[in-house]
This record gives C-alpha cells, structure tokens and sequence, in this order.
C-alpha cells in the first residue's frame, strides 16, 4: 500500500476511503470542484488581504493536525492544496509524506525546489516539520504579493537564493486598498515572513508540532474574521 494512503487510512477519523482492484489502488476522495489553489490565483491575479489570511489560515490548521499527529508533509505547494466548491481548502498529495520523530532525523530529499528549506537544498537531514513551515512561508508570500519569493532560470542560483533567505520582495502586497487591508495586517504578515522562511541558523524551530505553534499564534493569523469556512452550498 502507498504511504500515503496508508497515513491518512489508518488515521482517526479515515479521511477517505480505499480499495483495491486488480493491480490498482483506488481511492474515493471528496469532490474538490474548485480546482487547485495555483489554478485559482492565477484566474484571480490577486487576492484580497482577508482572504489571502482566510485561505492560509486553513491551510495552516490542517498541517498543524497532520503534525500533531506525527506526519509531515514535505510537498507543500501551491498545486497541492485543492478548493471545494466554495473555496475551503484541502490539502492533497500525501505521496512524500512520512511520521517523524523528536529523536531522529528524515533524510529523504524530496519536494519541489521553488518550496524547498535550506535543509533540503542543501542536502542535510531533518526532523520534518521544519521544512513544512518553510514551505508554509513561500505559500503565505505568494497568497500576499501574488509572486513567488524565489525564482531563478538556474538551480545553482535558487540554491543561494533560498540558503540565504534572499527573497525578493515587491512593493506593495497584492490586494492593498483601503477598503481590504490595514497597515498593521500587512505588517505583521512581513513580520510572520521573515519568521518562517528564516534560513538556520535562524530561529525556525525544529522537531514536533510545536514547530508551527508560533504560526497558529500569530496575530496575523488570529485576526477575526467575518468567515473561516464557507458552509457548503445544498
């Protein structure tokens, strides 16, 4: 059985279920009619600054439930996290994920490299979560500037670029106006940034769930908001 079936089937609640037939696995998922978030902010072009926040926040709160149980994702990235028909989020493609412990570290080198640690770029083991936060910070930068952080024709050069937490930084966020974001929400988005996509020896906390607890916290994530989840349509 694929790993990444059986993290998830063996999970309380199952969160989908699985059968085989012949020489296949076949899984039955919900239906995520609203497509793949990538899709989703390119059709937009920009976001506004609370959905932007709405969006992250429950991209956050399902990664922090994968690590309170013990699983780390390690391809966190805009093509896998999928939308429901009323744009709540789903995190999908659990096929690198794996447990982790406090005790030992991983060493498989996988994800995609525009989302990628300096640990995995660079070839150095790791304990997991670490690198699900850093992957959190290149979403939470592209939600906001509708930009990627790092980009380079050449992979030597992504290489540096993330090692030294060299992003490139635009000059407004998207969906800045007065009617849809404060100057103190986008300030502490920047500040939540800098945080999570700190190359070590910077303070990014390694190992166990309380890796991503300084981002739950986070007042850019705490602020209210009218709508968390979208009730689903009958």
């Amino acid at each position: 059985m694929d790993k990444g079936i059986y993290l998830f089937f063996f999970s309380d609640p199952p969160s989908f279920a699985v059968f085989e037939k012949k020489d296949k696995i076949v899984l039955v998922m919900d239906y995520a009619q609203g497509g793949e978030l990538y899709d989703y902010l390119n059709n937009m072009g920009r976001l506004s600054e609370w959905e932007a926040r709405r969006i992250f926040r429950q991209i956050v709160s399902a990664i922090h439930c994968c690590h309170q149980n013990g699983i780390v994702h390690r391809d966190l990235k805009l093509e896998n996290i999928i939308l429901d028909d009323v744009g709540n989020v789903k995190i999908a493609d659990f096929g690198m994920a794996n447990y982790y412990s406090h005790t030992s570290k991983l060493e498989t080198f996988c994800g995609s490299p525009l989302y990628a640690s300096p640990e995995i770029v660079n070839g150095r083991s790791y304990y997991g979560p670490e690198v699900d936060v850093w992957s959190l910070g290149v979403i939470l930068y592209t939600l906001v500037y509708g930009s990627m952080p790092f980009e380079s024709n050449s992979l030597v050069s992504l290489k540096q670029q993330i090692s030294e937490g060299d992003y490139r930084q635009p000059s407004k966020p998207s969906g800045i106006d007065d009617t849809v974001a404060s100057e103190s929400a986008l300030r502490s988005a920047g500040t939540l940034l800098s945080r999570v996509r700190a190359p070590p020896p910077a303070p990014r906390p390694e190992g166990g769930p309380e890796n991503l607890s300084f981002v739950v916290d986070w007042p850019y994530i705490q602020k209210p908001d009218h709508i968390y989840f979208y009730s689903q349509r009958k």
